[in-house]
């Protein structure tokens, strides 16, 4: 019983596994559709923060490091910012 449950466990994992890394893959494309994103954001507000600029550059840096997903996300962070500064 216990060898079972172990190997229904290990196939579900190995199932789960590729679809969950597929989510998380960010590639150079996806960079810079939101190094676009939030460039636009920043142009858009002249009373964007300097957070928000900070974001951005960091995030160019982890895209160009190959963190591709880190990168997306703090694009996604510094458009945010510029967003909400009036």
């Amino acid at each position: 019983m216990n060898i079972r449950n172990a190997l229904l466990t290990v196939t579900a994992a190995a199932l789960i596994a590729p679809a969950a890394f597929a989510a998380t893959t960010a590639t150079k494309e996806d960079c810079g559709t939101a190094q676009k994103n939030a460039d636009a954001a920043i142009a858009a507000n002249p009373h964007a923060s300097a957070k928000a600029k900070d974001l951005r550059a960091e995030a160019e840096k982890l895209c160009q490091s190959g963190k591709t997903a880190d990168g997306v996300k703090k694009f996604e962070e510094a458009a945010k910012e510029a967003a909400k500064a009036k």
